[in-house]
């Protein structure tokens, strides 16, 4: 599946919450997979990132070029989650996501297809 930089940085700098929450195998397991694929991928993006950096002294050109990379996608084989595995969360003995618990997982969220 195609994932923009940007989902790759808010996964990245968000997944640690989502680690200490009790949630579903399912889950758990989804979560600390990609984040092993991942961190593979945010190698290459922090790598352009400092470059970018040493390019540009110009702040605002810096945070033109950012954009630009933040806006790039890349091909990643990510551990998919479905609303069913989502809706186990209700269960009392889960933590519950929040709406910024699912905003982090929506690239990882298979999409409903019509019936």
């Amino acid at each position: 599946m195609r994932i923009k930089n940007n989902e790759l940085v808010n996964f990245l700098n968000n997944i640690d919450a989502l680690c200490k929450m009790k949630l579903p195998t399912k889950i758990l397991f989804s979560i600390s997979y990609n984040t092993k694929i991942l961190n593979v991928a945010a190698e290459t993006y922090e790598e352009q990132r400092k470059k970018i950096r040493e390019m540009h002294t110009d702040e605002e050109s810096y945070l033109t070029e950012v954009r630009e990379l933040l806006s790039l996608d890349f091909e990643a084989n990510v551990q998919k989650i479905t609303h069913t595995d989502l809706e186990k969360c209700d269960i009392a003995k889960y933590d519950a996501l929040t709406l910024e618990c699912l905003s982090i997982l929506e690239f990882m969220i298979e999409k409903d297809t019509p019936e």
